[in-house]
């Protein structure tokens, strides 16, 4: 029980982390590297133009600039 609580703390410590970067990514743009250029998390221009093509949702990415799609559940890749 004692060697398992410091591995459940830092677990939980690091999903924490992973969350709030998550969150200045979305928001503020911060830890782009990790996110869009390792993880490939795009997110469509703000006052970019969205179109469809009658089965999905297409949008230019404001970081990268390459054409994307955004998935059933709401995703964009």
């Amino acid at each position: 029980m004692i060697v398992v609580l410091p591995i459940v703390m830092a677990l939980g410590i690091s999903i924490a982390l992973f969350m709030l970067g998550m969150l200045g990514y979305l928001l503020f743009g911060f830890f782009k590297k990790l996110y869009h250029d390792l993880l490939h998390w795009h997110i469509p221009e703000d006052d970019g133009e969205q179109w469809s093509d009658g089965c999905s949702q297409h949008a230019i990415c404001k970081y990268c600039g390459k054409e994307i799609m955004m998935d059933s559940q709401g995703n964009w890749f």
